[in-house]
């Protein structure tokens, strides 16, 4: 008779405690609010000063930048795994944060295609800025190290290319990806110690 009620109450307990998990995975789903914290408030202060000196190129890719920043942007420090993206926040956020992250991508395309415009426009030190900014931010684009390694070694800033290795090595991309960027890197710097032009 003892083990009979025993029983019956493990029975009664598991019971208990299936019926209550799907209620915890329903407010898992739940939508939340996205807290704040993880917006990312781009700073358009990257903009050249004197606008008459603006070429058509750089000011079609000045308006992109402008454009691009006018969008929820989520950037995620440290990286979020999509698992951890669903527990979090919530899985029904899901597609919006997936949109911000890439709205924060496309931001950071534009600064980099601005910054190129800027280059080739032969404001170096402009591009500078911008690129600097791109590396404050975030940007995990090769782009933006490549180009800056060559715009410190023309300023003839080559100390600060050790510094920029450090950064991409902080970097939480693909091994090979950040062993071409840091190669780069190094060949820009040997360049410009033999005094050569990059």
């Amino acid at each position: 008779m003892e083990i009979l009620l025993i029983i019956i109450i493990l029975v009664l307990l598991i019971v208990f405690f299936v019926s209550k998990t799907p209620r915890q995975k329903i407010n898992e789903n739940e939508k939340r609010e996205i807290p704040s914290r993880l917006f990312y408030k781009p700073d358009l202060s990257v903009f050249i000063d004197n606008e008459s000196k603006v070429d058509l190129t750089v000011g079609l890719f000045r308006e992109k930048v402008i454009s691009a920043s006018k969008m929820n942007m989520i950037r995620f420090i440290p990286k979020m795994s999509k698992t951890d993206k669903k527990i979090s926040l919530g899985t029904d956020n899901y597609e919006t944060i997936s949109e911000y992250e890439n709205n924060f991508s496309k931001y950071i395309d534009s600064l980099n295609d601005y910054a190129s415009a800027l280059y080739n426009a032969g404001d170096i030190k402009s591009t500078k800025k911008v690129l600097i900014k791109c590396v404050e931010a975030g940007s995990e684009t090769s782009t933006t190290y490549r180009l800056l390694a060559d715009v410190l070694a023309k300023l003839g800033e080559a100390d600060k290319l050790y510094d920029l290795i450090d950064e991409v090595e902080c970097l939480d991309i693909f091994p090979a990806v950040k062993k071409k960027i840091i190669a780069y890197i190094n060949n820009t710097l040997s360049i410009s110690k033999k005094g050569g032009d990059v």
